[in-house]
C-alpha cells in the first residue's frame, strides 16, 4: 500500500504516513511548526469567522434541569 502524503499547514513540508500515529505531531510536520501554530492562535492572528450561537455552545433546555 502506498503511503499516504500530507503538507504540513505551517511550512508547506510533505509528510508521508501510514496512519496517523506515525506522525505524533499530525498534521504539523515536527513540534516547532505546532507551536509556531498555537502561538498565532494565541496571538489572536487566527479568528473564527462567525460568532457562535448560544444553541451551538451546548447551552439547550435539559428537562429537569434547573
Amino acid at each position: 500500500m502506498p503511503k499516504r502524503r500530507i503538507n504540513c499547514p505551517q511550512c508547506g513540508h510533505e509528510i508521508l504516513y501510514d496512519t496517523v500515529a506515525d506522525v505524533p505531531t499530525f498534521p504539523f510536520c515536527s513540534d516547532r511548526c505546532r507551536l509556531v501554530d498555537l502561538d498565532k492562535w494565541f496571538e489572536e492572528e487566527y479568528r473564527v469567522s462567525q460568532d457562535i450561537k448560544d444553541d451551538a455552545a451546548g447551552e439547550r433546555d435539559v428537562p429537569g434541569a434547573p
